[in-house]
């Protein structure tokens, strides 16, 4: 299988990476990671995952076309990258497009999302396995069934279909497919959020640097005493994106920029100290940075992962509730029960867009 970069991809990851010695023949950059000692590698070597994005098809074997699909837009944001850590350069709408796409796909490809997904999938498998078991649910959808087509359906057909989707939720490649398909979809979603919102370069002043990691696309929302929580969701209001693309610049963007706002700024340090820690704290497993820092190493030993989507970020309301997944698990079926049956409604039902609303 592949060896696949997750949300770090080797082009990003060298950004953040310099000659360390004058023996060294490549460029190296730093990585952390909670409880252990910071080590140097290289961008190539760091942030993969064997066959993270392959696909299971349905005779068993392994489709890892995605990766094909990955590299146009990884290329696409290697020549971008450099470009707006520049004062100099003036973007046009359609790379401001581009950039906007390549940041939401590196979010939508992470590790973190993946384990989102997965906690999301379990709530409508644990949704539909309560459905298939209530009685009164299934009499009335047969109802309407019949009353809608004039045909003769059992409850227990509706049951046995519904039972066939929990055990096909359940299956952790289908888990794994469905995240690795749904890639496009999700990152078409959050680059349309983004894609016309007011944007800036923040510049690190002098002594300081941004930081990145394995989840390095964060959301931070304003909040009292001038700071900022992590993990909203890209359509809340006032939420505001950060993406550091070097140790150097960090592109911002959304409603905390502003409306006519200098495209360039000059961070303080207490910003970019702000910054680092959103990431950091939604890091899975990795950070980086150019050089060594001792001060990195203690926010990661003290901070780093501590910010889990679908624990306390990123948590839909729906999923507090387990009524309220039935309801939408019941909302997606009834419509499809009167089209096509009950048994077929049941295991075609698209789990993705639950996992969307």
């Amino acid at each position: 299988m592949i060896g696949s970069h997750t949300a770090t991809p080797a082009s990003y990851l060298r950004q953040f990476s310099r000659i360390q010695r004058d023996s060294d023949r490549k460029a190296k950059l730093w990585v952390y990671q909670r409880g252990a000692q910071p080590f140097s590698s290289t961008p190539t070597r760091v942030g993969r995952e064997n066959g993270y994005f392959a696909v299971t098809t349905g005779d068993g074997s392994s489709d890892e076309s995605m990766e094909i699909v990955l590299a146009q837009f990884d290329a696409e944001g290697a020549e971008l990258l450099p470009l707006f850590g520049n004062e100099a350069f003036v973007a046009s709408g359609h790379q401001i497009e581009i950039f906007t796409q390549y940041i939401a796909l590196l979010f939508s490809r992470t590790t973190a999302r993946r384990d989102l997904t997965t906690t999301i999938q379990g709530q409508i498998r644990a949704a539909y396995k309560d459905l298939a078991g209530d009685n009164s649910w299934l009499q009335h959808s047969v109802t309407l069934y019949q009353q809608h087509t004039g045909r003769i359906a059992t409850t227990e057909d509706l049951s046995k279909a519904m039972e066939r989707v929990v055990r096909k939720l359940a299956n952790p490649e289908h888990v794994k497919n469905g995240f690795v398909v749904g890639l496009l979809r999700i990152a078409e979603g959050i680059s349309r959020e983004l894609n016309g919102k007011p944007w800036q370069i923040w510049e690190a002043p002098g002594g300081s640097q941004f930081v990145t990691t394995d989840n390095p696309v964060v959301t931070l929302k304003a909040v009292s005493q001038g700071g900022f929580t992590p993990g909203w969701g890209f359509r809340t209001p006032g939420m505001t994106t950060f993406f550091p693309i070097c140790p150097r610049c960090c592109f911002v963007v959304g409603d905390g920029v502003g409306v006519g706002a200098r495209y360039w700024r000059r961070a303080t340090i207490r910003d970019v100290g702000g910054v680092n820690k959103a990431p950091v704290a939604c890091m899975d497993r990795w950070a980086y940075s150019s050089t060594h820092s001792d001060d990195i190493t203690w926010l990661v030993n003290h901070l780093g992962g501590s910010i889990r989507y679908g624990v306390n970020a990123f948590v839909p309301s729906w999923m507090n509730d387990p009524e309220d997944i039935k309801k939408k698990v019941r909302a997606a079926i009834a419509p499809q029960t009167n089209k096509i049956g009950p048994q077929a409604a049941a295991t075609g039902i698209n789990t993705k867009k639950l996992e969307s609303n």
